[in-house]
């Protein structure tokens, strides 16, 4: 299976590579394509191409690469649910093709083979999706995870119209071998549309949509005759399921469907200016796959965003600044039953959980560009707060954080066949103001361990350095190739500290 998934994906890359070379005869320069392929406008407006009409205008050459990455992190400061560590190996491939008749291609592959490592009070994938509801344990252990990414887009000028649309689908499989032993495996289908209307020269109106489809299936088992754990069904803040959790087989099932509608104005295909505006719901239930199958929670999930971006240059030099608004609120609705011998019936279903984010993000933009280099500075403030809270237990945390950060890019051409670009970046968070009620589970120490430990990295202050070094050669007659590292290091006031590596190698045409 996992030979077949690289063999795609080889297949894919040398199909696009073909192609394009069929197209572009005459093919620039190594510096040349290596701007275009990590322009930097695109980097700082990345969240703006949520609107797909844009990607006409997204580069102004066609590009591909091929490449095989290595990462690894180790954390003594960490979120229990999430793991102290992380390996992972992954082959990926993704285009970028600008047609003749102004239209352009893109699409992208990869497959991701990982490990999760010592994560406890969670059997699941896709924790940031599923909210609280997932299961946990107090014994936990590394999972094992697959991650098999497919996407593909097209978009078209026609006149003053344009319209673009793309289809990405992820699949992902996780299991872990020591009892619970959980079992995998999710199904997540996005497709975007939008389309632009030029109402006035370089003036652009436009309007798009996403639609999501999300479906995880879980089974757990128990192997060992001696001493099973308990498998918890959490519900949020040190609270579960007291009627479902068991040491029992069981199996769920995660049902998702979402929708996002949004609207964008913007001059010269948002290179000059660009102002953006969505709103986006999600809601995804859980359920206990019996025969019937009951109902367990729903967790219903509402996003607003507004964002604009200003660019202003004068001779080799460029000035950008952007702002973004962005909240979510997450409400979860818990079911409850009652039985009676071999009479089991919904007796209620009650509102309990709340979660609310809002993000205030500003960041500026300075580039200076030569005929063999280019410099951009980019600086950025956050504004961050959390509220959780729960309506049975009083258990709340409300978190306000302030961060800052500071980026560099420098990419230098040493001469036609070699060019190396540096990127070393700054970030600190500082907690501004909280406020805890937490409540101790008087059934299970081990859950309260949990939650204080989570509590004490939350109200934690950190410092983060990084740098990614890459370095791009060219020879004669074959495709370039470059090698990339990055590290990162996160100091913690508690005296912890994370660090992160990876490594790339691949070939661009």
């Amino acid at each position: 299976m996992k030979n077949r998934y690289i063999n795609i994906i080889a297949i894919i890359s040398v199909l696009f590579c073909a192609e394009i070379n069929a197209q572009d005869m005459t093919a620039p320069s190594l510096y040349v394509n290596r701007l275009a392929q990590r322009d930097m406008n695109i980097v700082f407006g990345q969240e703006f191409y949520a609107n797909r009409a844009f990607m006409t205008g997204y580069n102004s050459s066609s590009f591909s690469e091929l490449s095989i990455n290595q990462q690894s992190s180790r954390k003594d400061a960490y979120l229990i649910q999430d793991g102290d560590g992380l390996d992972a190996f992954k082959v990926n491939t993704s285009s970028y093709r600008r047609l003749k008749n102004d239209a352009v291609l893109w699409g992208s592959a990869s497959y991701t083979t990982q490990k999760q490592k010592n994560m406890k009070w969670n059997e699941n994938l896709d924790r940031h999706i599923l909210g609280p509801y997932v299961l946990g344990d107090s014994i936990g252990g590394t999972m094992k995870q697959e991650v098999y990414q497919f996407s593909g887009g097209m978009a078209k000028q026609f006149d003053k119209w344009t319209v673009g649309g793309e289809v990405s689908y992820v699949a992902k499989s996780g299991y872990r071998e020591v009892d619970p032993r959980p079992k995998n495996t999710t199904s997540d289908l996005n497709v975007r549309l939008g389309v632009n209307y030029n109402v006035y020269r370089d003036y652009e109106l436009g309007v798009y949509t996403k639609l999501n489809k999300y479906t995880q299936n879980t089974s757990i088992k128990f192997v060992s005759l001696l001493g099973k754990p308990i498998a918890y069904h959490l519900t949020g803040l040190g609270s579960y399921n007291y009627y479902f959790s068991s040491a029992n087989n069981m199996s769920m099932i995660y049902d998702g469907l979402g929708y996002d509608i949004g609207g964008t104005f913007a001059k010269n295909k948002g290179k000059d200016f660009l102002i953006q505006a969505s709103f986006g719901q999600f809601d995804i239930k859980k359920g206990y796959s019996t025969n019937p199958s009951k109902d367990m929670s729903e967790l219903k999930t509402k996003n607003y965003t507004l964002g604009a971006i200003k660019y202003v240059d004068f001779d080799e030099h460029r000035l950008g600044a952007k702002i973004n608004y962005v909240l979510s609120e997450s409400r979860g609705t818990e079911s409850f039953y009652s039985k009676v011998g071999k009479l089991e019936e919904k007796i209620a279903e009650k509102e309990l959980y709340k979660f609310i984010r809002s993000d205030i993000y500003t960041s500026l933009f300075y580039q200076y560009s030569t005929e063999v280099s280019r410099l951009v500075i980019s600086p950025s403030f956050t504004v961050e707060q959390t509220d959780e809270k729960r309506r049975d237990t009083f258990a709340k945390q409300r978190f306000t954080y302030l961060h800052y950060g500071l980026e560099l890019d420098y990419m230098r051409q040493l001469n036609q066949t070699n060019i190396v670009t540096v990127t070393p970046y700054f970030k600190v968070r500082n907690l501004k103001e909280d406020t805890v009620n937490m409540v101790d589970s008087y059934k299970s120490p081990a859950m309260t361990e949990w939650t204080r430990n989570d509590l004490a990295i939350n109200t934690s202050n950190y410092q983060s350095y990084g740098v990614t070094a890459r370095y791009d050669v060219k020879f004669m007659n074959i495709p370039a190739m470059f090698a990339q590292i990055q590290f990162e290091q996160t100091k913690y006031n508690v005296n912890k500290t994370n660090n992160y590596i990876g490594m790339s190698l691949g070939v661009t045409f």
